[in-house]
């Protein structure tokens, strides 16, 4: 992503995170402060994201920006990237299934910064890894 490269470039800002886990689920919740542009990794497997209040202009690699505010629940499908700018003091929720319980195994083995590695990943498999 084009945008990614130019925003890599600025100076960075931490956005303060916090890791919940609840039988065979994920919660990563950011604590985003108004003005802070962002992108996000992309994910693969479907996944819930939850914002619980705030104001963004966000856009996906599929959809044109739009701006959200308060609280908002959406179906987030494989291969999703995001990017967007907190308009407001913001917290988003994004909600994966996993076992897993260290925070940067999740991201290494449910994540990819890499398009070609989006291909290549067999993502039915990853949705239906954890059979109950």
């Amino acid at each position: 992503m084009a945008l990614e490269k130019i925003m890599l470039s600025m100076p960075q800002v931490e956005i303060p995170i916090t890791h919940t886990f609840a039988d065979g689920m994920y919660a990563r919740t950011a604590f985003i402060k108004k003005g802070t542009a962002m992108t996000g990794a992309i994910h693969l497997q479907e996944t819930l994201q939850i914002m619980v209040s705030g104001r963004v202009s966000v856009a996906t690699d599929r959809e044109d920006a739009r701006e959200l505010s308060g609280f908002n629940i959406m179906v987030s499908p494989p291969g999703t990237k995001r990017a967007g700018v907190a308009l407001e003091d913001t917290i988003w929720v994004t909600i994966i299934r996993t076992d897993e319980t260290d925070p940067e195994t999740i991201v290494a083995k449910l994540t990819t910064n890499d398009y070609a590695h989006l291909a290549t990943h067999d993502t039915a498999q990853l949705n239906n890894q954890e059979e109950r």
